[in-house]
């Protein structure tokens, strides 16, 4: 059985998205948008993400998320530390489990012990499945995704990127667009204190649209094709204000993907992890310029 839900978190996640964009645009003002599996299931494109959300607040924040806010993806993982208390607020909210899309992330330490890290975040969780497992900070990116993708029997599902205005990573977009791969944007505000919720074009189009900065951004994500996004927080007011999305025209959308040409920046940057740039075309370039200095 075990076996059989670890295929499941791979064998059920290949995602392609065809429809086109105005039709896309339209089906994601909601907090119930979702993508479309091969397999027939759905992924909503919005989450509540939960990095660097402490216990004994995160698990309020889920099940607030959950039952009041409309939310039905959640995003956790194993090096978060907080598996058990989002489970607890899964439990709470009373949302029926297979409403609710659930993604946890297999640890970088955990690669020698599969089987084992699997069971013990169905455990944590409270859960009997996982909807998506992701390997945590896999690397390096492209060539050897290419690589991967040459020999691989399953194409990878999901891959989830840091994505934000100042850090647009169009190859790797591009990439997964190309091979079936869905984007999921973390840290679409840029994280905490973000320069963006403070520039002019993305307060100008917060001024237009009568919503909050953040809104702007996280509604930049829902509006490209290929991408689900999960904004993170533990507050009432701004889980709300986080999942009521705004249609953007390609206007606004190209003109909030122009700040990427003055300004660039990461909220976590791949060199954390002592592996160097892991092939993130941004980071090997920045390694490149630091090089010529």
């Amino acid at each position: 059985m075990l076996t059989r839900r670890l295929l499941r978190c791979f064998t059920n996640l290949r995602i392609y998205y065809t429809k086109p964009l105005q039709t896309f645009l339209a089906s994601t003002m909601s907090t119930t948008a979702t993508v479309q599996l091969n397999t027939g299931a759905s992924m909503p494109v919005l989450f509540l993400g939960t990095w660097k959300s402490q216990p004994g607040k995160v698990e309020y924040a889920v099940e607030y998320a959950l039952k009041t806010a409309g939310y039905r993806g959640i995003d956790t993982a194993t090096d978060y530390e907080n598996e058990k208390e989002v489970g607890q607020g899964l439990a709470a909210s009373g949302v029926p489990r297979e409403d609710i899309f659930l993604t946890t992330k297999l640890d970088n330490r955990d690669h020698g012990r599969i089987e084992q890290a699997l069971r013990d975040s169905l455990s944590s969780l409270n859960t009997p499945y996982i909807d998506l497992w992701l390997m945590h900070w896999p690397a390096p990116m492209l060539k050897e995704g290419e690589r991967l993708l040459e020999v691989a029997k399953i194409v990878p599902a999901v891959n989830q990127i840091e994505l934000h205005p100042a850090c647009r990573q169009q190859e790797i977009r591009d990439f997964c667009l190309q091979k079936g791969i869905v984007i999921s944007a973390y840290s679409p505000l840029g994280s905490d204190d973000s320069p963006l919720l403070n520039h002019p074009v993305v307060s100008q189009l917060a001024e237009k649209h009568s919503v909050a900065p953040a809104t702007v951004l996280i509604s930049l994500q829902a509006n490209i094709p290929n991408t689900t996004v999960l904004p993170k927080s533990v507050n009432k007011e701004r889980i709300d204000s986080n999942s009521r999305f705004i249609r953007l025209t390609e206007e606004e959308i190209a003109s909030l993907l122009s700040i990427g040409e003055t300004l660039n920046f990461r909220a976590c940057n791949p060199e954390w992890a002592g592996w160097g740039h892991l092939g993130f075309p941004d980071r090997i370039k920045a390694v490149q310029t630091e090089a010529k200095v």
